[in-house]
């Protein structure tokens, strides 16, 4: 902790809210924010909202295993959407991109790593990697807290 103390206090600049804030509220602020950017982008360009888009980039991510069966039922119900969508082939335990949706993972991917790019632009590289543990930290807690295991 003492680390981010230290990265805290040599750039005061970049603290725009409060340290004193509660955790819970300066989280949702975030997502909030970064939600409503990535959600106006994929409906007005491709249609998408941000749920079908993260399932798709799990896809491609585990793309010849069998996702269906590892994910939760939310994911599935999004799977089979975008399966009517014709973005994807398979199921009910394996999904794979058709054409189309290749084509579509293919154009959204570099964009979705452009926006984290410019989102972190303030951060230095090891402020990244600390601020994405933590966040995984935080998420492996709140699901604890709330007796949840993905």
């Amino acid at each position: 902790m003492g680390g981010m103390v230290a990265i805290a206090q040599a750039r005061p600049e970049r603290i725009s809210r409060p340290a004193a804030e509660p955790l819970a509220q300066g989280l949702e602020a975030a997502a909030a924010a970064v939600g409503t950017l990535t959600a106006r982008t994929w409906k007005e360009r491709f249609g998408l909202t941000v749920a079908e888009w993260r399932a798709m980039a799990r896809l491609a991510e585990a793309e010849s295993q069998a996702l269906a069966h590892e994910s939760g039922p939310e994911e599935q119900r999004i799977l089979r959407g975008l399966l009517h969508r014709g973005l994807v082939e398979g199921g009910p335990l394996r999904f794979g991109f058709t054409p189309e949706g290749r084509r579509l993972h293919e154009e959204i991917a570099p964009l979705a790593q452009a926006y984290e790019a410019t989102l972190v632009t303030d951060l230095s590289p090891g402020e990244v990697i600390v601020l994405k543990l933590l966040l995984r930290r935080l998420t492996v807690a709140a699901e604890r807290l709330g007796g949840e295991r993905r």
